[in-house]
């Protein structure tokens, strides 16, 4: 494998690595009270989220987990 083959496929793993701590630390940012789930009102920091909370909110328990979130 030649060295600019090497610096593309290092390049590619860490920018995949990135995508999937850029998600964890959204919702951490956004579970403000630190109890493990997005509520309604938390959500209210992110449009996007708001606009499709009841769509993602699966248990319709009012709150999103971390596997609620992660569906897009």
């Amino acid at each position: 494998m030649s060295s600019f083959s090497k610096a593309i496929a290092l390049i590619a793993i860490t920018c995949s690595s990135s995508v999937f701590a850029f998600e964890a630390l959204d919702f951490n940012t956004l579970d403000v009270n630190d109890d493990g789930a997005i509520s309604l009102v938390e959500a209210k920091e992110d449009a996007e989220l708001f606009n499709q909370f009841a769509q993602r909110d699966a248990d319709q328990n009012g709150e999103l987990s971390k596997e609620e979130y992660s569906r897009a």
